[in-house]
């Protein structure tokens, strides 16, 4: 937990894939198709809820046993932000040595001998509430689990392995990079957990979100699965919207004496060389926000206990009120004890008055 003044925080509700964003990493065969496999849902988007296949993929998996949950659901202790749309699908292994596994029939059939890009984002959950089916007992599924990436012909027919991730541990998103080289045409692609401790069945869970295209390439490329780091710049509307905002941070500056907002007289673009009077960055975020229709400003105002909070808020809501942000896209409020637990906080200068800044979509 970093020790914050004043802090962004961002979550990623829409990343828009492309084959560009493949760069160098995509060499296109002549001897493969050339077309591009598009997914039905490819992010999961669905209504959240437990035990539930997300629209356009299939349940596999014995018939006694739930199926894949639609995540974040809160009472099973997921809250992650989905890294695109608004939810991901949730993949457990149990203590009764099952596991849950996601299908769906390709447009096109993946060709024999061919290779194949396919790029997604995975991590875990640090808590996820579920029942033992050994016992019935309530139970945590946190452990880490590997991902399997099977191809078929038939619905539920996971007749051939094409990858297998190491354990995924990490409780950030990640992007990870698969080939996938059928040694036969398939028409069926699944995605299964499995254990990465093959001794002993336990209770685990992987999410995974936002599968890119599946992307003719080259076969000389590495075969392993590898994680990549996950870039937030150019071909994303609202990774750029957070850039941005990011680097105006350093304007909202206060005054010395931690009552006033510093003020300045600026020109805005396409205003005609009219002046405005006010903080600057607070008008340029505003602008910002105003061309993502579905992104939410917070502003969370401490120290809880500062007798100013109430004055610092008027403040702000004062000056994006002048800028002209609706007042339903920005929620300003006194900061709360549980918003000081919240991890992801982006750094900003240090200031007088104590602000946390979330941006978030709805």
């Amino acid at each position: 937990m970093q020790t914050i003044s004043s802090a962004l925080h961002v979550s990623f509700g829409m990343r828009k894939w492309s084959t560009s964003m493949l760069g160098v990493c995509v060499v296109y065969s002549l001897a493969a198709q050339s077309t591009v496999i598009q997914w039905s849902n490819p992010s999961f988007e669905d209504i959240p809820g437990p035990g539930r296949p997300p629209l356009g993929w299939y349940f596999c998996g014995p018939p006694e046993e739930t199926p894949p949950d639609v995540q974040p659901v809160a009472l099973m202790n997921v809250t992650q932000r989905a890294i695109h749309g608004k939810t991901y699908a949730g993949l457990v292994v149990r203590d009764n040595n099952t596991q849950e596994t996601l299908g769906q029939s390709l447009e096109q059939p993946l060709q024999k001998d061919s290779c194949y890009l396919l790029r997604f984002y995975a991590c875990r959950s640090k808590s996820f509430a579920s029942y033992s089916r050994l016992t019935g007992e309530p139970m945590d599924f946190s452990e880490p689990v590997k991902l399997q990436i099977w191809a078929g012909d038939q619905h539920c027919q996971r007749k051939l392995l094409l990858v297998e991730t190491q354990a995924i541990r990490d409780t950030n998103w990640r992007e990870y990079e698969v080939r996938l080289q059928p040694s036969y045409d398939c028409s069926q692609l699944f995605f299964s957990a499995t254990y990465y401790n093959t001794g002993k069945a336990y209770n685990g869970h992987l999410l995974i979100d936002h599968l890119s295209p599946i992307v003719p390439a080259s076969c000389n490329g590495p075969a392993e699965p590898r994680a990549v780091p996950v870039d937030y710049g150019g071909g994303s509307e609202n990774a750029d919207l957070s850039r941005k905002v990011q680097e105006k941070l350093a304007g909202i500056r206060w005054e010395r004496n931690g009552f006033s907002l510093h003020q300045e007289f600026f020109t805005a673009p396409g205003s005609s060389g009219q002046w405005i009077a006010g903080n600057r960055a607070i008008y340029e975020i505003s602008q910002y926000l105003k061309a993502v229709p579905d992104a939410l400003l917070t502003v969370a105002v401490g120290p809880r206990k500062d007798p100013l909070v109430q004055h610092h808020i008027r403040l702000l809501a004062a000056e994006f009120m002048a800028a002209g942000l609706p007042p339903e896209r920005c929620l300003i409020r006194p900061m709360k004890k549980r918003d000081l637990k919240k991890e992801d906080w982006l750094n900003a200068p240090d200031e007088p008055v104590d602000v946390l800044w979330g941006l978030s979509y709805q």
